[in-house]
């Protein structure tokens, strides 16, 4: 969901009046519509970078961190139990939300980027621990835990309808902070 909206800024375009503290792609796309680099960022000078493949790169980033948190995690579970580890990522992940919505700058987009690393964690443990002691209503219950992921293409939308009216992605993360 993350690299979508990321993505997405780069595909439609966003008003001029952007301003530089707003999430990296917005200030991206607002360069390449200007036709010019953007003096704030040093790196974009690189010819090694170019601005255009930054979603693929922070995509393939939040992939390698949800790797690498996966792998954490269940190294991490061997000491600490599941349900504690869960909830502690969980909190991590709300104050990396919040902070993403309350710094729309490389900080709050690294503070989102940093949230793949504690997701990792989320749906296995949820589905372990959500069918735990089911008995005889195993399948049923892991039917129900799947079909609640409908979720994600419900919010989704209502987070670009956000986005688009206030011209930024930022006040859109607090439809993930509190569903």
């Amino acid at each position: 969901m993350k690299a979508a909206a990321i993505a997405g800024i780069f595909e439609n375009s966003l008003p001029t009046h952007i301003s530089s503290r707003q999430f990296l792609p917005s200030s991206c796309m607002s360069a390449r519509k200007r036709g010019h680099g953007v003096t704030s960022f040093n790196m974009f000078k690189s010819p090694l970078i170019n601005p255009r493949n930054l979603p693929g790169y922070f995509l393939t980033g939040t992939l390698a961190a949800l790797g690498v948190g996966r792998f954490t995690s269940a190294w991490l579970m061997r000491f600490v139990a599941p349900a504690t580890l869960l909830g502690s990522y969980a909190i991590v992940n709300v104050v990396l939300v919040g902070f993403a919505i309350l710094h729309p700058s490389w900080a709050g987009l690294w503070a989102l980027f940093a949230t793949s690393f504690f997701m990792s964690l989320m749906f296995p443990t949820i589905f372990a621990l959500g069918l735990k002691g089911l008995g005889p209503n195993t399948k049923i219950g892991g039917s129900l835990i799947v079909m609640a992921i409908v979720g994600g293409a419900i919010l989704t939308p209502l987070m670009g309808l956000i986005a688009e009216a206030r011209h930024t992605i930022a006040p859109a993360y607090i439809v993930p902070l509190v569903a």
